[in-house]
């Protein structure tokens, strides 16, 4: 798959949002290196399936810049079983496809936002420090 080795190597991706149409695995969307989670949130349906590959950067308990290829299973609670059955049969054949990649699970945008480690300022209790 092309658009996977320019995520890897070539990084002219940010993600890369894979769907499953007529039996076969194929792309649904991309974003630009420099797009992040509110982007991957828009591209992912609200009660559909699909598969994911991100590119996440961050830094390493000893202060280095790096990044990690994450495979994100997205399979909403509202997506029809049928959907959903068929997401998690594909998976397997999609992920020998995918060397190297760390497994996500997601039934909604707030566990792949714990998987970016990215922080839910909503339930903070700043307001009350006072």
């Amino acid at each position: 798959m092309k658009m996977l080795k320019d995520l890897k190597l070539r990084r002219k991706y940010r993600f890369l949002v894979l769907r499953i149409e007529g039996g076969e695995v194929v792309p649904d969307a991309t974003a630009p290196p420099a797009a992040g989670a509110p982007q991957l949130e828009a591209a992912l349906p609200f009660s559909d399936c699909r598969y994911c590959v991100y590119d996440q950067d961050y830094t390493t308990d000893d202060g280095r810049k790096t990044s990690r290829l994450l495979f994100i299973s997205w399979l909403p609670h509202n997506a029809t079983p049928y959907a959903k059955m068929a997401y998690a049969h594909g998976k397997t054949a999609v992920r020998r496809r995918m060397e190297g990649l760390f497994d996500v699970a997601a039934s909604a945008f707030a566990d792949v936002a714990a998987a970016l480690g990215i922080e839910d300022d909503e339930d903070s209790d700043s307001d009350l420090d006072s």
